[in-house]
């Protein structure tokens, strides 16, 4: 599989390109064939109501306490696809430019001697085999 966050790049950008071809109408018709559904939407629903399918939207403050005991299909509205996929993609870029940030700072702490060295056994960390000077084992 291709690295993640080109994959949801891939992902948003298809959603996007394709607004309007008919992502909404399948997951519906879905819904049809399972009436006791739940359709995720991104906020506000602006889907055709659909008798006896409950409309659940990302925004809901409680969204997970309202899933719990829940068991029904769940079918994904390409709105809520989108946002789920920017907002996934937005996290990782800001974790990643954080983890650049602190290897910044790791390497010029350790410039500067500040990182205490321990070994493995002090850290509680089993101890790493080195196979430099290593003894061939005995037959």
């Amino acid at each position: 599989m291709n690295n993640i966050k080109e994959t949801l790049a891939t992902l948003l950008s298809y959603y996007t390109a394709t607004k309007g071809c008919g992502h909404t109408a399948a997951m519906l018709s879905g819904a049809v064939n399972s009436p006791d559904c739940l359709v995720l939407v991104s906020g506000r629903p602006s889907l055709p109501k659909i008798h006896a399918t409950r409309i659940v939207t990302l925004e809901r403050p409680d969204l997970a306490n309202g899933l719990i005991g829940v068991r029904a299909p769940l079918l994904l509205d390409n709105s809520a696809a989108k946002m789920l996929i920017a907002d996934s993609l937005t996290e990782i870029e800001r974790l990643a430019r954080r983890c650049e940030r602190l290897q910044k700072q790791l390497m010029l702490l350790d410039a500067a001697g500040q990182i205490p060295r321990t070994t493995p056994a002090e850290n509680g960390e089993a101890p790493v085999a080195s196979s430099a000077g290593a003894r061939p084992a005995l037959a």
